[in-house]
């Protein structure tokens, strides 16, 4: 008599027989799954944040082109926009740390520009540069 049968009845024997056909294959490809996914919601949460990396980093490169002060301007108002649009991104708390990234990266770009403008225009002074909303108050 089979092990199964000898403790369970002959219906329940048999679908434990067949059920293993089914369980192998489902388990050969779950158990891989079981890996990839949390490494695919990590790169998901990641790229919303990243995605948005290229801003900065083409205001930065066009800062070495020493451009006017509107062009300056323009791209104090894209970093503005660019942070707004961040900000409202869905980010759970254990990837928030890329935020935090993001906003340093924005802010030290934007210092550079406040420098660049205040340099471009010294009868106005320092005192003629916006406060952006991640400056000062916080």
């Amino acid at each position: 008599m089979p092990f199964l049968q000898r403790y369970l009845p002959f219906w329940a024997a048999n679908l434990v027989d067949r059920l293993w056909v089914i369980l192998v294959p489902i388990i050969a490809v779950l158990v891989p799954l079981g890996r990839a996914v949390p490494a695919l919601y990590r790169w998901r949460v990641r790229s919303r944040v990243f995605r948005w990396v290229r801003a900065p980093e083409a205001d930065q490169v066009a800062l070495e082109e020493n451009p006017g002060p509107q062009v300056l301007e323009d791209m104090l108002k894209r970093l503005d926009d660019t942070e707004r649009a961040v900000n409202q991104i869905p980010t759970p708390l254990a990837y928030a740390e890329n935020l935090y990234f993001f906003r340093e990266h924005v802010d030290v770009v934007r210092r550079r520009i406040a420098r660049r403008l205040s340099r471009e225009s010294p009868a106005t002074g320092p005192a003629a540069i916006p406060m952006h909303a991640s400056e000062g108050g916080r």
